[in-house]
């Protein structure tokens, strides 16, 4: 359906609450290339979930004392390996990457 349709249409029947968000990026960091798809339907709901208009810091329950904390940086290197690959998983990065680094508590 997302060769078909577009991401765009397909994030709508996604569901995006920020409990989600955790385990989302658990599950993305422990997948491999060689589910792809996994990867990259991952990708996308990580993508709309990270819309969720709640201070990340909040949603982290792993929190470090740097600046930014581990859930944020965990999904800048995962974005940061997948947009190097080929095919949907680099244009999904790249949404995700762009929605995450627009947030308000991020640029801070």
């Amino acid at each position: 359906m997302a060769n078909v349709r577009g991401h765009k249409t397909l994030v709508k029947f996604f569901p995006h609450e920020a409990a989600d968000m955790e385990p989302c990026v658990e599950l993305l960091h422990f997948q491999d290339l060689t589910c792809y798809w996994n990867a990259c339907m991952l990708t996308l709901w990580l993508s709309i979930i990270v819309l969720v208009p709640f201070d990340i810091t909040t949603i982290d329950s792993k929190k470090e004392g740097s600046t930014l904390d581990a859930l944020i940086k965990r999904m800048i290197n995962i974005t940061k390996e997948y947009i190097g690959e080929s095919g949907k998983i680099r244009d999904y990065s790249a949404v995700l990457l762009s929605k995450l680094l627009t947030r308000p508590d991020v640029i801070k």
